[in-house]
């Protein structure tokens, strides 16, 4: 059963996509029927989890830490998992028409993406959708389906996901991984007229804490060098073979020029040491958002805590002085060469 109380439920129920599943008869999309209600958890898999208690935990598959996205582990058996061919998924959301104001977030890790998201989530007015899996089984490179599909599953995942938001609210936030700006010209592609932004944050201090507790696209570098080898512009071998620093920090720069060469008057780059102090600018010139006196102090008072907490306890400590001086003088040449170079470049139109 459900911990989420009646009180918080705010609406119908909702069939909400999280991942891919395939068998010998095709690719299916698994929704979960659920309440409709608000996501406040940091992240997408928080919400399942904690709200509505669909997920397992405490599960480890062979070499889980391989695969550039990590499985969805829930209860195959639960009445609430619905599975549906791509091409119905597809067809069923093709003419469908959003009436909520969509915004997306990209970032280059471990930059302040989730506290932006946590900072949004506060209100009612916004939808927040804080890295939902679906999109990442849509955009995995090792999916095998041609680019129309992609295109077409990717359009009516991102619809699906907003048909979600309760009907009280105006806007819809969805936060990406920070590998799927690297898909970022295909995902305006689907998505021409939403307005975006791209946080980033001083790169030793995001390289350490890639290397502390490695992300998906780090976990998965070796098996996933054929697909990122063209990014990075390093053959497949060499790809494999550098260092964890070196990887990390290309890709931390790839990050960021993607960014760069697709920013528009749709978007806007974000430093994570101005992000609290510019948020509600960055509201208003972005997505023409005024927020509210309540709103602002609300956001300020979240911005005090752990943001990847679920438990909204714990209190946020800097580590920005520890994470530098932390930093080898391999690190700080590397960064200052793949990174910073790139970061450096963004500049607000």
């Amino acid at each position: 059963m459900s911990t989420i109380t009646r009180a918080q439920i705010v609406g119908d129920e909702i069939q909400i996509p999280v991942e891919l599943w395939r068998n010998d008869s095709g690719i299916f999309v698994v929704s979960l029927s659920l309440p409709r209600t608000y996501f406040r958890e940091p992240f997408f898999t928080d919400s399942l989890a904690k709200s509505f208690s669909i997920l397992k935990s405490g599960i480890k598959v062979h070499r889980e830490d391989t695969p550039l996205t990590r499985p969805v582990h829930y209860d195959e058996k639960d009445k609430r998992v619905i599975y549906t061919p791509i091409n119905e998924f597809v067809q069923r959301h093709s003419g469908v028409r959003v009436d909520k104001k969509p915004g997306f977030i990209f970032h280059m890790s471990r930059c302040g993406s989730t506290l932006t998201a946590q900072m949004l989530a506060i209100s009612n007015r916004f939808f927040v959708l804080s890295e939902p899996t679906i999109i990442n089984s849509v955009l995995d490179p090792a999916l095998n389906i041609s680019q129309e599909n992609r295109s077409q599953l990717l359009l009516a995942s991102i619809k699906a996901l907003a048909m979600c938001s309760p009907k009280a609210c105006d806007y819809v936030f969805i936060k990406f991984r920070s590998w799927n700006v690297l898909y970022l010209e295909y995902i305006l592609q689907n998505f021409p007229d939403v307005s975006w932004m791209f946080i980033h944050r001083y790169g030793l201090e995001v390289l350490q804490s890639v290397l502390e507790k490695p992300p998906g696209w780090l976990r998965s570098r070796r098996s996933y060098a054929r697909y990122f080898s063209d990014f990075l512009g390093i053959d497949e071998k060499s790809l494999r073979t550098i260092s964890d620093n070196e990887y990390a920090s290309r890709m931390l720069g790839i990050f960021c020029r993607t960014a760069r060469n697709l920013s528009s008057q749709n978007s806007m780059f974000v430093d994570y040491d101005n992000l609290k102090n510019d948020f509600a600018t960055v509201m208003k010139k972005l997505w023409n958002i005024d927020l509210t006196t309540e709103e602002i102090h609300a956001m300020e008072r979240i911005s005090k805590l752990d943001s990847k907490d679920a438990s909204k306890t714990k209190l946020f400590e800097p580590d920005s002085k520890t994470k530098i001086a932390k930093s080898t003088k391999i690190q700080k040449t590397l960064v200052s060469r793949f990174v910073e170079n790139e970061r450096v470049k963004l500049t607000n139109q």
